[in-house]
C-alpha cells in the first residue's frame, strides 16, 4: 500500500509541480500556520485565540457598533507586525485615522504602507498587488479599515453606459447609484476573496477587515431583526477568527473620563475551541489597550491586591497605597504579584 501511495504522490509532483502535493504530516505542527502576530493582550491570546497571535495566512474579521474599539484592535495587530519585522499595511477607507493616537499605541509611522483606496475593487486590487509583491519570507500583516466604509465602483459611476460616462464627468444620477448598491458588496466579496484567500496563504499575508455592524430593519413583527452587516456571509465564511467588540463602561480617573471597558468576544475560531468566548480589556483614550490594566483586574479578583479607599488600593510588599493607572510600576516593585500573574 505504501508502494501505491509513493507512486501516486510522486506521479502528482511531476503532474502539477513540487509543493502542489504534500502529506498532511508534512504542514507546520501549529495548526498549519507558519508564523503568528502577537497583540501583546495576553487575555485575548489566551482566551480568544488558544494561540500566540494573528495567524500568517489567515483572514481575520473585526466587527462591532461605532466606538467599540474595532481600530484600536486593528492597530495593535499592525504594531504586534512591526514588533516582529514584519511588512505593515493599512488599507484607510474611513478617512478618520488619528496619526497621533496611532503614535501613541506604539505604531512607528515610517514603516507603514498607507493608502486611501476609493472603491472595494480597488481595495481588492491592492491587496492582490500586495500578494505578488512580497517573497513571503516577511511576515505581512494588512488592515482593511473599513470595509463599510468602502464604496464600490457600481456605488459611484453607476453601470454599463452610465459607468462610462461617469468616470469622466464623475457626475452619478440618483437612478443610477441605487441600481449599483444592490447587493454590490455582498457579490463583490464573495467573488474577491475566493481569490485573496488562496492568494494570502500563500505569501503568509494576514488580512484583518474592519467592519461596523448595524441594525437589521424586522420587516415581518416576528422579532427577524437584528445586528448585521454588509456582506456578512462572505466575510464570516472566509474569516478564520471573528472578532466581534462591544463597547462597555467608561473608565474614569476621579471625574475625568480616560477610557473605556471593551467587551471582545471570539463568534468564530477555526485554531482551537475557544470561540463564544467573551474577555474585558481596557482601551484607554491616551494609549490603546493596556495590559497592566488587564492584569490589574485578574489581580483584583484573585485577591493579589486589595481595595481601600476612593480607588485606592493596596498589596503585600508594598507599603504605600496606589491607583489602577500605577500598577504597572507596582508590577515592578512587587515580583511576587507579577510571578502570579504569569499566564493568567
Amino acid at each position: 500500500m505504501e508502494d501505491e501511495f509513493g507512486r501516486l504522490t510522486d506521479a502528482l509532483k511531476k503532474e502539477y509541480g513540487i509543493g502542489s502535493i504534500r502529506r498532511l504530516s508534512e504542514l507546520p505542527p501549529d495548526a498549519g500556520i507558519t508564523g503568528w502576530t502577537p497583540l501583546g493582550i495576553s487575555v485575548i491570546e489566551r482566551e480568544l485565540i488558544g494561540w500566540s497571535g494573528i495567524p500568517d495566512g489567515r483572514i481575520v474579521l473585526v466587527c462591532g457598533g461605532e466606538g467599540s474599539s474595532k481600530t484600536t484592535l486593528a492597530q495593535h495587530i499592525l504594531l504586534g507586525a512591526q514588533k516582529r519585522g514584519g511588512i505593515a499595511v493599512l488599507e484607510d477607507t474611513e478617512h478618520a485615522l488619528d496619526p497621533i493616537r496611532a503614535k501613541n499605541i506604539g505604531l512607528d509611522p515610517n514603516k507603514i504602507i498607507y493608502s486611501q483606496p476609493d472603491t472595494v475593487e480597488d481595495v481588492f486590487d491592492h491587496i492582490l498587488s500586495i500578494c505578488e509583491g512580497v517573497s513571503g519570507k516577511q511576515p505581512t500583516c494588512i488592515v482593511w479599515d473599513s470595509f463599510s466604509a468602502s464604496p464600490t465602483r457600481g456605488e459611484l459611476y453607476g453601470s454599463g453606459d452610465a459607468a462610462k460616462r461617469n468616470l469622466k464627468s464623475g457626475i452619478l444620477t440618483q437612478t443610477e447609484a441605487q441600481q449599483g448598491q444592490i447587493a454590490g458588496h455582498a457579490k463583490i466579496a464573495s467573488t474577491q476573496l475566493r481569490r485573496v484567500t488562496a492568494a494570502i496563504d500563500k505569501k503568509n499575508i494576514s488580512l484583518v477587515i474592519v467592519v461596523q455592524s448595524k441594525e437589521q430593519i424586522d420587516f415581518t413583527g416576528w422579532g427577524t431583526g437584528g445586528p448585521t452587516f454588509l456582506a456578512e456571509a462572505a466575510l464570516k465564511f472566509h474569516s478564520t477568527l471573528f472578532f466581534e467588540c462591544k463597547r462597555g463602561e467608561l473608565l474614569k480617573q476621579g471625574e475625568t473620563p480616560i477610557g473605556i471597558k471593551v467587551k471582545i468576544t471570539c463568534r468564530k475560531n477555526k485554531l482551537a475551541g475557544t470561540f463564544m468566548k467573551t474577555v474585558s480589556v481596557d482601551n484607554l483614550f491616551a494609549s490603546g489597550f493596556n495590559e497592566a490594566s488587564n492584569k490589574f483586574d485578574k489581580a483584583l479578583e484573585l485577591g493579589l491586591i486589595k481595595p481601600e479607599s476612593q480607588g485606592w488600593f493596596s498589596c503585600d510588599g508594598k507599603k504605600a497605597k496606589f491607583t489602577k493607572t500605577q500598577f504597572e510600576s507596582v508590577l515592578l516593585e512587587v515580583p511576587a504579584i507579577a510571578k502570579a500573574l504569569e499566564g493568567k
